[in-house]
């Protein structure tokens, strides 16, 4: 009998500690939800919001380096706007897709959501039915007022894999060399996952890849990426991002 009212009190308390832990959650959302929305009300310029600042970073240093005459003609943000959060993952993908299903009609300017491509961003590209598929565009939705969109991350031309294993955050825009450049004993860090084969649910084989389709990225690792090696890169290695910057232009202009 007291191994079995142990046994409660402890499932009680674990479930109160996993209740406490989604009240946080749920609160630091919200904090960031209302952060990003005054944010928003204060640019007079499109929007283009990203998961997580680091994906901020790269697209603005991706934009000087593209275009260093020209001014960019959207502000850019993200859903990771108090320090010491994360704002990226699932958390990220949350807070965007609040963020746009909650754009208004009368909204002053217009909002676009990226979302990488993965999973969770996938997940999180189906909105609420205020949002379909624009024509002739499988990555891009549109909110019937026409001032919110949403961008899935497009698969640059020589990415096909990475649209299989649907794991292509946006460092994966670049070439893999630079992705393992260091620069003052800083580097990306990438994991290579050990990968199963499977007959009838068991698994029969485990194998090795060093194959960038199935690497993940260390998220403690983003931020000296974006900050220290990425703006050491040449022009060239941004050419991915003008497709992307296309989106954005189209979608600004009316002509998605």
């Amino acid at each position: 009998m007291l191994n079995e009212q142990l046994g409660l009190t402890k499932l009680l308390q674990d479930q109160h500690e996993y209740y406490l832990k989604r009240v946080e959650e749920i609160e630091l959302q919200k904090r960031e939800l209302q952060i990003l929305q005054d944010e928003i009300a204060t640019s007079r310029k499109p929007t283009v919001i990203t998961e997580g600042k680091t994906d901020k970073m790269i697209l603005e240093t991706a934009w000087s380096k593209l275009y260093p005459e020209r001014e960019m003609p959207f502000n850019i943000t993200s859903c990771d706007l108090e320090d010491g959060t994360s704002g990226g993952g699932a958390a990220g993908c949350g807070i965007l897709r609040k963020q746009l299903e909650s754009v208004r009609h009368d909204s002053p300017n217009i909002i676009i959501g990226l979302f990488d491509y993965d999973q969770a961003g996938m997940d999180a590209f189906k909105l609420d039915k205020n949002y379909t598929l624009t024509e002739g565009y499988s990555n891009i939705k549109r909110n019937k007022n026409g001032r919110g969109f949403a961008v899935l991350l497009p698969i640059p031309e020589g990415r096909e894999d990475f649209e299989t294993t649907k794991n292509l955050p946006i460092e994966f825009y670049f070439e893999e060399a630079d992705l393992r450049k260091e620069v003052d004993g800083y580097s990306l860090g990438l994991i290579q996952p050990v990968l199963q084969a499977k007959f009838m649910g068991v698994i029969v084989k485990q194998f090795e890849t060093n194959e960038l389709q199935y690497a993940q990225v260390e998220s403690n690792t983003k931020t000296v990426f974006a900050e220290k090696i990425v703006p050491t890169f040449e022009p060239s290695s941004f050419r991915n991002f003008d497709m992307l910057f296309s989106i954005f232009d189209k979608i600004i202009n009316d002509q998605v």
